[in-house]
């Protein structure tokens, strides 16, 4: 899903859902999230983490993630929620711009409350 604000917006914020199989290196959810928070700051410059919190989503343990920062040059806001699952680690990832992020927050998160796991 992207987001535009109107036709001269240069970025498009969007949600995404990546998988990452991690098979045999003996991960958890807790071991996986906890070195992802520490290379934040690596990859993005004046890194500032506002959430890394577990809870329960889509009826699983979950990390939700929210931090900032500039990748690249780029000033960006991300909101992630991290599920790890037979090996595999599912990131749930709304994308945005500084300056936009909260303009698509409240849709971007209704987006990311309606994923389900199939049983």
């Amino acid at each position: 899903m992207l987001f535009r604000s109107d036709e001269d917006d240069t970025y498009a914020e969007f949600v995404s859902l990546a998988l990452l199989p991690l098979p045999g290196l003996n991960k958890t959810l807790d071991t996986y999230v906890a070195e992802f928070s520490k290379d934040i700051p690596f990859t993005h410059k004046n890194a500032v983490i506002r959430q890394n919190e577990k809870m329960t989503k889509s009826g699983k343990p979950c990390y939700v993630l929210k931090y900032a920062g500039k990748f690249s040059e780029f000033p960006l806001a991300y909101l992630q929620y991290i599920w790890f699952e037979n090996d595999t680690v599912y990131t749930l990832t709304y994308l945005a711009q500084q300056g936009s992020f909260e303009k698509w927050e409240t849709t971007a998160r209704r987006i990311m409350d309606s994923f389900t796991f199939k049983p």
